[in-house]
């Protein structure tokens, strides 16, 4: 993609009838040489599939970390709008991890996979026309899923429209992932680190003077249900306990 946006930019007559470019999130997503290339530009930035292959059972909640990770890179990296490859579609045992929702029609009756709790947690922190500010990991620092060993922790911070603000941080490491890296082994290679929880804290610069911020914390471990309170004070908040794929997310009062 470096190389066609280079090209475009290149000629003043397409880029400027260029609205936006889009792009697609699996083993690799959003990075920082595509958003650098359009800041400040006005273009908009769209992911247009993201998804898994594959059989997927209810519960899965490797899928659902997945995504979740995937989404909060991308955002962090400019993207506008991020779409879901197939949101609701008859169930194919071989191919379900297209799909949020599978349905049958006789009789009907609905199937809800395990992403969709994540979607749903982040829907519920993150309100629509967000505006993604700038954060950092105490992991991973400025934190990109790209090709090869992906990272640990993912993090994101976003100020709503109605003036609250909400963190969300995304563990993927799985007792399915080994921590070796073997270059010639695409899955591998191209996987997560082994299960391992942390303690995770998030820096805001944005709010390092605005005084101390309340959260309320949800966690996918424990069903998005209220966990517990947490202040964020000189622009940090540290969250414990963040276990394999698990989903936290934190939203202050307005």
């Amino acid at each position: 993609m470096d190389a066609q946006l280079d090209a475009l930019q290149a000629d003043p007559a397409a880029w400027a009838d260029l609205m936006g470019i889009a792009s697609h999130s699996y083993n690799m997503a959003a990075t920082p040489k595509v958003a650098q290339r359009l800041q400040g530009s006005g273009k908009q930035y769209w992911m247009t599939e993201a998804s898994d292959n594959g059989p997927e059972v209810p519960g899965e909640t490797l899928r659902g970390a997945s995504l979740a990770t995937r989404i909060l890179n991308d955002m962090n990296h400019g993207i506008n709008r991020w779409i879901h490859f197939v949101g609701f579609k008859t169930p194919d045992a071989n191919d379900n991890a297209t799909r949020i929702i599978a349905y049958t029609v006789t009789p009907f009756s609905t199937t809800l996979f395990k992403k969709y709790a994540y979607y749903a947690a982040l829907s519920k922190a993150f309100d629509v026309g967000a505006a993604f500010r700038a954060s950092q990991s105490s992991l991973e620092g400025e934190m990109t899923y790209t090709y090869g060993k992906k990272l640990r922790i993912i993090a994101a911070a976003v100020r709503n429209p109605d003036g609250t603000w909400a963190i969300a941080i995304s563990n993927f490491t799985s007792p399915s992932f080994r921590d070796t890296d073997d270059e010639h082994n695409f899955a591998i290679h191209n996987s997560g680190c082994a299960a391992k929880t942390f303690t995770v804290t998030v820096r805001v610069p944005e709010l390092g003077k605005d005084g101390d911020l309340l959260f309320e914390v949800r966690r996918g471990s424990r069903n998005f249900q209220h966990a517990e309170s947490l202040t964020l004070q000189n622009g940090e908040v540290t969250v414990p306990d963040v276990g394999p794929l698990d989903l936290v997310t934190l939203r202050a009062a307005q």
